[in-house]
């Protein structure tokens, strides 16, 4: 079977010369072969450069067209194909000042294009950088302070993925910073990067900073391997159904308003929510190295108003002081396994760091291989092998025994202690946070005793974005089958 039909030429670049080889494909592709090639092969390479560009170039590297916002008001991205690349250069591509919109490109292909930094390029957005009625495109590699889609009544956005970019302000532009008004004034009601009006998004491999949540997300997204720092709202916020937020780093939170805080929050997409994964996530409230004037506590994961089914929670480390390490409300098919909610900061009784299905509507649920301070092992969940955090230093389980070192944020189990060896193995992951296979007897929390490190420096990627976990085939039934 052939499929016939002219392509364009493509253009394939190596990293280690300057050489660009062009080759025109034959008219008839076998099918098969056609199949085996990747999107990028396909396409042509476009360079923007807002210091020497011109309207009137070609777009060769030679030759390149001015900035984005330049290149797309002229149309130069109108005709965009399956597999072109857009490699802006160093420099503003927003000479207007305002935040630039790219909108209704490549909607009747199934296959991406990509905008993204040119090697070894620092593109920057200072207004940001808007996405409308835009179809399977790749945005990799830029710096803005925010990167947004926006809703059209003609349609959605989707197929988007969001690499490795830096997003946000730089910590020069609150130094000195006294009051919180001068945060709020700042950041305001920021998102990050804020893909809630799209579906099939991926997130991954981006550095977030000082906005007020750093990542939304809607249905059918996967939020992966980010950093996000220094929030005065959430940390990232899900809107949809069939999603997954996995092996992000985040910490950082202040109070400088009253605004609700939480590392992960489930809201806007309701009335409910079906196959979540959150997995491999480390969270702590706070900076892990530097202290700030207004840090501040916040909730951990929590899904408060929806009904959930198929919801895991599994192998994360929550260092919060709150009410709520992980709690998820009417959930139905869930389970919550092998997570480590501490609490280094001993409060008082009232922030208990609890991890609870709460009533009503939860059904056949499972808490399971935990550490917390509270749970609530009611009729609804199954509540086996888990172990409460003490608090009082007389009492066995207490961060001395439990931890290897937590007072400098070393969070893994103890070899010997209370931790080591007492959970099970049926119905949770066979791997730890930091993907550890976990040897019988199963540890209790988030870390195997074998594990090598806390994984701070594994946690967030840039360079490598490997295929996500299909949330269908995650075990993440109630019955743990």
């Amino acid at each position: 079977f052939v499929l016939a039909g002219m392509l364009r030429p493509s253009t394939t670049t190596t990293t280690t010369t300057t050489t660009t080889t062009t080759t025109t494909l034959p008219l008839l592709i076998p099918l098969f072969l056609l199949l085996s090639l990747s999107s990028e092969s396909l396409g042509m390479d476009y360079y923007l450069d807002p210091v020497t560009g011109s309207l009137e170039g070609n777009g060769t590297a030679a030759s390149p067209w001015p900035s984005l916002e330049e290149s797309f008001g002229a149309g130069k991205l109108s005709s965009v194909q399956v597999g072109d690349r857009y490699l802006l250069l160093d420099g503003v591509h927003n000479p207007s000042g305002d935040s630039v919109k790219v909108s209704n490109l490549n909607r009747d292909q199934l296959d991406y294009f990509t905008i993204e930094a040119a090697p070894n390029a620092v593109p920057v957005f200072t207004k940001g950088l808007q996405i409308q009625l835009v179809h399977y495109a790749i945005i990799r590699g830029i710096q803005a302070t925010d990167i947004t889609v926006v809703g059209h009544s003609g349609g959605t956005s989707h197929h988007l993925k969001i690499e490795g970019c830096d997003v946000g302000i730089p910590d020069s532009a609150v130094s000195g910073f006294t009051t919180a008004e001068q945060y709020t004034n700042l950041i305001g009601d920021t998102k990050g990067i804020l893909t809630g009006y799209a579906t099939d998004v991926e997130v991954s491999g981006n550095h977030v900073h000082w906005r007020r949540i750093s990542i939304v997300v809607g249905s059918n997204s996967i939020v992966r391997n980010n950093l996000c720092e220094h929030h005065i709202g959430d940390a990232i916020r899900i809107s949809g159904s069939n999603t997954q937020v996995l092996d992000n780093l985040v910490y950082g939170f202040l109070a400088v308003d009253d605004y609700h805080r939480d590392m992960v929050q489930f809201y806007g997409g309701g009335p409910s929510y079906e196959n979540i994964l959150v997995r491999g996530n480390i969270f702590f409230q706070v900076h892990p190295t530097v202290t700030y004037q207004f840090d501040s506590n916040c909730q951990g994961i929590g899904s408060f108003d929806d009904k959930v089914t198929n919801f895991e929670v599994s192998n994360n480390l929550i260092v919060n002081d709150h009410w709520w390490g992980i709690c998820i409300f009417h959930a139905r098919y869930s389970k919550i396994v092998g997570n480590t909610v501490a609490n280094p900061f001993f409060p008082s009784e009232a922030m208990q760091n609890r991890i609870w299905f709460r009533e009503p509507d939860a059904d056949n649920n499972i808490i399971k291989n935990n550490l917390a301070f509270n749970f609530n092992p009611s009729s609804s969940p199954t509540y086996s092998f888990n172990v409460v955090h003490d608090r009082d230093a007389e009492d066995a389980n207490v961060p001395s025994t439990l931890f290897v070192d937590s007072a400098n944020g070393d969070y893994r189990p103890a070899p010997g202690g209370p931790l080591a060896g007492s959970g099970d193995s049926e119905g949770v992951p066979d791997f730890d946070i930091l993907g550890n296979t976990r040897v019988a007897p199963y540890d209790v929390g988030a870390y195997s005793v074998t594990a090598s490190s806390m994984g701070l420096d594994t946690k967030y990627k840039t360079t490598s974005f490997t295929p996500p976990v299909d949330v269908e085939s995650a075990p993440a039934s109630g019955s743990g089958q």
